[in-house]
């Protein structure tokens, strides 16, 4: 992310129920409809590169298939060592 530099900022997302604040989501569903809600407040219009690793990708992967907003989109999905 650091070398990425200013021309694009850099969300990361922690799986939710990981801190003990609250308890994990049940599904990849839930989990994949929480981080759009997230991207889409953090960073309305996009485009977006979503990176997943592990699990993560299967995240990133859902996350990109369920992203619909009028004027942001999903421009790559990089998926990393999905088991």
């Amino acid at each position: 992310a650091q070398q990425l530099g200013d021309e694009r900022p850099v969300l990361g997302l922690q799986a939710i129920g990981i801190d003990g604040a609250e308890p994990p989501l049940a599904s990849l569903e839930l989990i994949a409809s929480r981080y759009v809600d997230e991207l889409a407040r953090a960073a309305p219009r996009g485009p977006f590169v979503l990176v997943g690793y592990s699990v993560g990708a299967m995240v990133a992967f859902e996350v990109a298939r369920r992203f619909v907003h009028p004027h942001a989109y999903v421009h790559r999905v990089v998926i990393v060592d999905c088991n």
